[in-house]
C-alpha cells in the first residue's frame, strides 16, 4: 500500500490546533472504539471540491472541503475549518501505530472524477487513544455530487481555545436571572484581541454563555447546561471553560464554562496580577 509523506499530516495537524471550529450541513462522525489506551476510529462525511487528482495511479488525491464542526481534534478541541487536504493515498503517521487492517487498499471511483468536481466525501481518522494524536486518515469512498452543487466555503466559526483556571465562586444563578461568576487567577495564555498574550485576576461570568452581538458562535461547542450542583459562594473551583474568538478581528465571540469542580476548602489561590 502506497503511503503519502508523512509531511502531508501536518494539513491535518494544522486543524488539530486548539483553534477548531466550522461549520458544514452534512458532516457526520460516529466512534467505534472509546476505550482510554485503545485505538479509535472517527468517521466523516463533508462535501467538497476535487483540486488534484491521481494520474494513472500516482499523485495524489486533494480536495478543497467545507467545514467540519463536529471533527473531534481529541485535546485540542472540536471543529475542523474549511481547507485542502490530500485524502489518498492513506496519509500515515506512524507504520508501527496504525491499525492497518482498517486502511482500504483501494478508493472506488477516483477513475470517474474531473478537477472541479463537487463530490461527497466520507474519510476516517485514526487515533492511538481516545483523546490522543492521530495516527492517520483516509478516504473511505467519494461520490460525485449533482451538477451545479456549490459546497459552502464560506461559513466559517470561530477559533475555540479551552483554558483551565482556578478560582474563588463569587455568585451562583437564582431565579431572578443571575449569573455564576468566579473570580479567577491570571490566565497568562489567553490570546488578547491586540496580539498580545495574557487575562489579569478578575471576576467574570461564566455561565449562562456570554455572546457578542454580531458574531456567530460555534454554538456546537456550547453546552446544553452547566452542573452547578452543591457549589456555594465562596467555594474554591476548577474551571474549564472555552473562549471562541473570530479569526478576521481577533474579537470575543464567545465564552462559558464547560466544567467546574470543587477544590479543597484549604487550597492556596494566588490572585497576583500578570506581570507584563
Amino acid at each position: 500500500m502506497t503511503r503519502s509523506p508523512l509531511l502531508a499530516l501536518s494539513i491535518l495537524a494544522a486543524c488539530l490546533a486548539p483553534i477548531g471550529g466550522c461549520k458544514d450541513r452534512s458532516a457526520t462522525t460516529s466512534t467505534q472504539q472509546q476505550t482510554k489506551g485503545q485505538p479509535v476510529f472517527r468517521q466523516y462525511e463533508v462535501r467538497a471540491v476535487v483540486e488534484e487528482l491521481p494520474v494513472d495511479g500516482k499523485g495524489t488525491l486533494r480536495a478543497h472541503h467545507e467545514a467540519i464542526p463536529n471533527f473531534d481534534g481529541g485535546p485540542h478541541g472540536m471543529g475542523m475549518n474549511v481547507m485542502t487536504m490530500p485524502f489518498w493515498p492513506p496519509i500515515i503517521a506512524d507504520p508501527d501505530t496504525i491499525v492497518q487492517g482498517r486502511v482500504p487498499e483501494t478508493l472506488e471511483g477516483l477513475g470517474d472524477l474531473n478537477v472541479g468536481d463537487a463530490v461527497s466525501m466520507r474519510f476516517e481518522v485514526q487515533h492511538a487513544s481516545e483523546g490522543g494524536a492521530v495516527t492517520g486518515y483516509y478516504a473511505t469512498s467519494i461520490t460525485p455530487l449533482p451538477e451545479g452543487t456549490q459546497p459552502d466555503f464560506e461559513t466559517r466559526l470561530p477559533k475555540t481555545y479551552t483554558f483551565q483556571t482556578r478560582g474563588e465562586v463569587s455568585q451562583l444563578p437564582d431565579a431572578l436571572g443571575a449569573p455564576f461568576k468566579v473570580h479567577h487567577e491570571a490566565v497568562p495564555e489567553f490570546p488578547n484581541p491586540d496580539g498580545s498574550m495574557g487575562m489579569n485576576t478578575m471576576t467574570m461570568q461564566f455561565w449562562p454563555a456570554a455572546t457578542t452581538a454580531g458574531f456567530t458562535p460555534h454554538a456546537e461547542r456550547i453546552p446544553a447546561e452547566l452542573d452547578l450542583e452543591g457549589l456555594e459562594v465562596g467555594d474554591k473551583v476548577m474551571l474549564t471553560w472555552e473562549f471562541q474568538q473570530d479569526r478576521a478581528t481577533r474579537s470575543v465571540v464567545s465564552y462559558y464554562a464547560i466544567r467546574v469542580e470543587k477544590l479543597p476548602a484549604d487550597t492556596a489561590l494566588d490572585f497576583s496580577p500578570l506581570q507584563r
